[in-house]
């Protein structure tokens, strides 16, 4: 049996949920899709979905696409759970394919990729687990009353089915999604999860996305083609603090410069230790920073594996290893690649593109934390993203030396 290890104690009061989360939880489908665009609550109610079944005495697997992301799924469900919560819980944290080995391996299927799963899982893959689950069906261990899934988007419609499969006969399957930002292009929608079936429940608003943000992340959404999946929030009458908003034109190179001017940026508010991330397009990029840099942060969480033949099994693992450990410090400075920040955020916020892909910005431009003081957005971009950052809000900046 996978062994979870213990919850983390909870060091902050449960996260209050408001009518339309609550509601959410009041449904009872054995297969549902939660929809919702970045700050609208989704992880929120999965880990308060996972804390009320764990207080019943129910087995829950909560599983995400992103390993990064783990850590900080684990973090939420002992936060909703708090000091009341029962000593002992049922729960299973796993990143996707982490699942899939585990479900694999003592089987004997000699298809499992060790060397490389991101090769697996493929378009064969519910196939093949349901020849091997009526060979060998799931035991007692494999098998959950709910089962949650955060991020769906990047999971396809196929690969939640073969989750689905290991539920206990009357659990619940729970997928939260935000369409407009999937990593692979082949993740659910909504529309595919509509034709399944599927009952979906759409979270209005967002607690993240300042409104300053808004018009700039509709207008790369419609250069996406993402007009019909994208979501607009409700603006939610929060106390937004000022956000500062800058584009400078370059690449990584000018990184240097720009941590030294953060200060100026940000109007001489304190950018306090943990509340910056460096989110680079280019994971190459992001090692290099890395390597250059890395002292200069003083604290530093990444995602990267910092020397060694990166196609070495050694490298891989490394990495992986960064990636299960991040977002478990506190006041230190996170270097990431853009999809490795998802679930987190930041008061500062740095993106590093290399390309046009404008989705990479799409989704870099929701990791802004609300602050009630100044928050700050910096883009650093090539001349091919430069028609949509002049545009209103943001600011051009030129850095000394670069």
């Amino acid at each position: 049996m996978l062994a979870d290890p213990p919850l983390p104690p909870a060091t902050q009061p449960p996260v209050p949920l408001d009518d339309a989360q609550s509601a959410v939880l009041r449904r009872r489908e054995s297969r549902r899709l939660i929809h919702g665009a970045a700050g609208s609550g989704k992880s929120v109610v999965l880990a308060t979905l996972a804390a009320q079944a764990l207080r019943r005495g129910e087995r829950v697997l909560l599983v995400c696409y992103n390993i990064a992301l783990v850590r900080h799924l684990r973090g939420m469900v002992a936060r909703q759970l708090g000091d009341e919560g029962p000593a002992r819980v049922d729960l299973t944290v796993l990143w996707f394919h982490e699942w899939a080995q585990w479900l694999y391996e003592p089987r004997h299927w000699d298809g499992w990729h060790k060397s490389h799963p991101k090769n697996w899982p493929n378009e064969e893959a519910p196939g093949e687990l349901a020849e091997l689950l009526e060979a060998i069906p799931p035991a007692d261990e494999e098998r959950f009353d709910l089962i949650l899934a955060d991020e769906g988007q990047d999971l396809r419609l196929t690969w939640l089915d073969m989750l689905g499969s290991t539920l206990q006969e009357g659990g619940r399957l729970v997928v939260t999604a935000d369409t407009t930002q999937g990593t692979g292009g082949s993740g659910l929608t909504r529309g595919e999860a509509e034709r399944a079936g599927w009952p979906v429940v759409t979270l209005p608003g967002s607690h993240r996305v300042h409104p300053q943000l808004r018009p700039v992340r509709y207008e790369v959404a419609q250069r996406l083609g993402l007009q019909r999946e994208v979501l607009l929030p409700e603006q939610i009458e929060l106390p937004f603090g000022q956000l500062r908003t800058y584009w400078i034109r370059g690449d990584a190179s000018v990184l240097r410069q720009l941590r030294s001017q953060l200060g100026p940026l940000t109007a001489g508010a304190a950018v306090r230790p943990g509340g910056v991330a460096i989110l680079f397009e280019n994971k190459d990029a992001g090692e290099v920073f890395l390597r250059q840099h890395g002292e200069a942060l003083g604290r530093i969480e990444h995602v990267f594996a910092e020397e060694g033949d990166r196609m070495s099994r050694e490298h891989r693992e490394k990495e992986r290893r960064s990636r299960m450990l991040f977002g478990g410090q506190a006041e230190v400075t996170r270097v990431s690649t853009i999809d490795s920040i998802k679930g987190n955020e930041a008061r500062v916020v740095v993106l590093v593109l290399d390309s046009a892909d404008a989705s990479r910005l799409y989704v870099g431009l929701t990791r802004v934390a609300q602050s009630l003081l100044v928050a700050t957005l910096v883009v650093v971009a090539r001349q091919s993203q430069a028609q949509v950052l002049r545009s209103r809000p943001f600011s051009e900046r030129t850095l000394s030396g670069t």
